[in-house]
């Protein structure tokens, strides 16, 4: 079945039918708790974020995944043990904000290219009749406010553009960060990639901006494959056997402070 001609359903509460089936068709339930036959979405970690709404994602380019109602950006994780902290919310709220504007700043370009582009017209047809040297100079000169208007607005929406996709990696890295968590076991990017259902390269890309912030450990195995694992120095290990004997979300506290940091960093 054609993905665009999934149904998505909104406002579907709740737990599935019985033997886990979609109560809407009765179609299987993916690992994300998702109908393949329908596309109605079950469970709170299928709450976006944005508008509050259960239901589905959709890949799509440059905010990776989206939210199927409100368009905003998300990022999937298909395995039911791994405890999510939402500590990327905030990031990819500001994610969504940064491309909003971008995308306000393209149609600025965009209008003022276009009347500058009429008002050129405008003005050689007016020089054609011969108005004078200085009159002709004159109305070019004028012509080129418009022209940098645009040059200036389409600057301002590749800034966005780059401030979006700063935030959209540090979100993704401290929704990683929860899946290398769980366990405290190693992870391979392909087991990543597997629960993020991004691909192998972007997995690789994610652990790396992850390892470079020393929020993580590689290791290479004895097949030469990179492993990562959370990062022993970003641990915090219990005083009494009656604590955890490593607290999970340590290593994420100082990301999710860079990361909000950054977002809340005016552009230039």
């Amino acid at each position: 079945m054609d993905p665009e001609s999934k149904v998505v359903n909104a406002v579907l509460v709740g737990t599935p039918a019985p033997g886990g089936r979609c109560k809407v068709c009765g179609g299987t339930l993916s690992n994300s708790l998702c109908c393949d036959q329908c596309g109605a979405a079950y469970g709170e970690k299928n709450r976006c974020p944005h508008c509050r709404s259960i239901a589905d994602i959709e890949a799509t380019e440059p905010l990776r995944f989206r939210c199927r109602v409100c368009g905003g950006p998300r990022i999937p994780i298909d395995d039911h043990d791994v405890v999510r902290t939402s500590r990327e919310v905030p990031v990819l709220k500001q994610a969504r904000k940064a491309h909003v504007t971008r995308a306000a700043w393209a149609v600025a370009a965009g209008v003022m290219g276009g009347l500058g582009v009429l008002s050129l017209l405008a003005t050689l047809l007016v020089i054609a009749f011969g108005p004078g040297l200085l009159a002709s100079v004159t109305l070019l000169a004028a012509n080129l406010v418009p022209f940098v208007v645009a040059a200036l607005a389409w600057r301002k929406s590749k800034q966005q553009g780059k401030h979006r996709d700063q935030l959209l990696d540090d979100a993704w890295s401290l929704a990683a960060s929860d899946v290398l968590a769980h366990g405290g076991q190693e992870l391979e990017a392909q087991d990543l990639a597997r629960v993020m259902r991004i691909d192998l390269a972007r997995a690789e890309q994610v652990l790396a901006h992850l390892s470079a912030h020393d929020f993580v450990h590689a290791r290479v195995t004895d097949e030469g494959d990179l492993a990562y694992s959370v990062s022993p120095s970003k641990l915090r290990v219990a005083a009494t056997t009656d604590e955890p004997a490593v607290d999970e979300l340590a290593e994420q506290d100082e990301a999710a402070e860079l990361a909000r940091a950054r977002a809340d960093k005016p552009e230039p």
